[in-house]
């Protein structure tokens, strides 16, 4: 895109909030309501979107020290999130391991 066109499309823009003015293109489009509304798609979407695919649920930060743990809620589902360190590892960079449990 030319720097030109920028420049308009950003004049436009800026005009619009000037004008408090929404901008509405050359064509609509309509979605099925059924999507919004339907239980038992909702369902559907909850169980392969949160409950089949791994989910970030803590930072290291949320549990920094051994034996510390972050309890949550995905979908319905209560998920616990804790840090456990082996004392005999102590020394090696893989001493540290995350666990999370549903």
């Amino acid at each position: 895109m030319e720097k030109s066109e920028r420049v308009a499309i950003a004049k436009h823009v800026l005009s619009l909030i000037e004008n408090e003015t929404p901008y509405m293109g050359d064509e609509s489009w309509e979605a099925d309501i059924g999507r919004f509304i339907d239980q038992e798609r909702f369902d559907l979407e909850k169980q392969k979107l949160f409950l089949e695919r791994p989910q970030l649920i803590a930072l290291s930060a949320d549990v920094p020290n051994p034996g510390d743990y972050y309890a949550t809620d995905i979908a319905g589902k209560p998920m616990v999130a804790g840090l456990i360190i082996k004392p005999e590892l102590s020394k090696q960079v893989d001493a540290n391991s995350f666990f999370a449990a549903k």
